[in-house]
């Protein structure tokens, strides 16, 4: 439980008889039992309404989605300059993918300077 030994346990125990006595001792193991349990429910609850929530997916989604572009995109433009610096001629030909592309990430592609021919 919690990786706590017997020992330790038995510690714990005695500083709480200390603390709050031998007749309150069975009440606030209770309470603190109850809270424990209330705090693990509301937990649950929150997992449970973050699993369910279709756009909160969703949205999870189209960022996956953008992200996994993008590592497209760099790719190609990686293999690009590669083969310039190769010597190799470069291709000129769109990918397609980067149409897309949100807003932002268009600008900063459109951004990367072209090889010179």
């Amino acid at each position: 439980m919690f990786g706590i030994g017997t020992g330790e346990l038995l510690v714990i125990i005695l500083i709480a008889l200390l603390f709050v006595g031998p007749e309150k001792l069975p009440g606030a193991a209770k309470s603190i039992g109850k809270g424990l349990r209330q705090l693990r429910n509301a937990a649950d609850n929150v997992r449970n309404t973050v699993e369910q929530d279709e756009d909160l997916k969703s949205a999870i989604g189209e960022l996956r989605s953008v992200g996994q572009d993008l590592q497209r995109e760099i790719g190609d433009i990686g293999s690009r300059i590669m083969r310039q610096a190769e010597g190799a001629k470069p291709s000129t030909q769109p990918t397609g993918e980067i149409t897309k592309l949100p807003a932002r990430a268009r600008y900063a592609v459109s951004k990367v300077e072209k090889p010179e021919k």
